[in-house]
């Protein structure tokens, strides 16, 4: 991933948040998209989420937006052997908008791994 400019990913995700007023635990689908800077990945998403466990109420389906960065901390990736793949590891942080039953503002940090399959 450090060779390109460019991030784009359709994942399948799962998180936890915890708040005071509700945490959960959510799975969900989105895009990520990014442009590389010196270090970093400037980056947004949108994605839809359902709550798997909940300590508050939720709507069925709850569309979400964010703003972030990505730093990748470790890269894997053979040149000579590109049909192998590639995997990126790093820090997550941003701020995210979930438009629920309540809309929720977050402020988050986490860690993301990227599998990019070979050929």
């Amino acid at each position: 991933m450090s060779t390109s400019r460019y991030l784009l990913a359709f994942d399948l995700d799962t998180r936890i948040d915890i708040a005071n007023d509700g945490s959960r635990w959510a799975g969900g689908a989105s895009a990520l998209g990014g442009i590389k800077l010196p270090g970093c990945f400037l980056d947004a998403r949108v994605g839809i989420w359902r709550a798997i466990v909940s300590s508050g109420a939720e709507a069925p389906v709850v569309p979400s937006f964010e703003l972030g960065a990505y730093v990748p901390l470790r890269e894997r990736f053979d040149a000579d052997r590109p049909q192998h793949g590639a995997s990126s590891d790093g820090l997550v942080f941003g701020i995210r908008e979930d438009l629920d039953e309540a809309s929720y503002f977050t402020v988050f940090v986490g860690y993301a791994s990227f599998l990019l399959p070979g050929y």
